[in-house]
């Protein structure tokens, strides 16, 4: 199997702007960041791009419940499929 070639979890999102993802380096300093734009000829609603920015922001956590599920250790404990979708929409609980 590859390793992966994404910036490693958490992410987070600023909860100020709404749109913009961030995560940070081991010395604490930003080592990713992008902003969620809302622009052009169809332009999506604030409360779009914030939730896709929750779905962005949640990636890393996603991608690693998948992973444990397919290499067949379930779930990292007290996490439930219905927890990382809740994080994907933005919601602290399911």
């Amino acid at each position: 199997m590859s390793s992966t070639k994404f910036t490693p979890g958490p992410w987070f999102m600023a909860v100020e702007s709404g749109t913009f993802v961030y995560a940070l380096g081991p010395n604490k300093t930003n080592s990713f960041w992008c902003d969620v734009q809302f622009a052009g000829k169809e332009r999506i609603t604030k409360e779009e791009a914030n939730a896709n920015a929750n779905l962005i922001a949640a990636a890393p956590n996603m991608y690693e419940a998948l992973r444990c599920l397919r290499d067949g250790e379930g779930l990292p404990p007290g996490t439930t499929i219905d927890d990382v979708l809740a994080e994907a929409r933005g919601k602290g609980d399911a």
